[in-house]
């Protein structure tokens, strides 16, 4: 009989609970974006592109909408993200 690790059990316990495995995607797909965001955002997180259409309410060209100053605020939620995951896995 081949001995199981506690990796194996400690694996099969998570994938045999479905919050879990739907918490643990939402956490993957919050890093792929936070290290892939100047690739699916349009502006930096500062950018004040957008100065024309401040107050912009959440439409397919801007998903969440834009501040007063005009800078896009996906983007800026995109980026922060760099800073809050590190902390959090710190603080964890």
């Amino acid at each position: 009989m081949k001995t199981r690790s506690p990796a194996y059990f400690a694996w099969r316990r998570f994938a045999a609970n479905k919050g879990a495995l739907v918490a643990g995607a939402v956490l993957l797909v919050l890093i792929l974006m936070a290290v892939f965001a100047p690739l699916i955002t349009k502006t930096g997180y500062e950018a004040q592109d957008f100065l024309v259409q401040s107050y912009a309410f959440p439409s397919t060209e801007f998903w969440f909408g834009v501040d007063d100053l005009g800078r896009d605020f996906f983007s800026r939620i995109v980026y922060g993200a760099r800073v809050s995951l590190p902390i959090g896995f710190t603080a964890a």
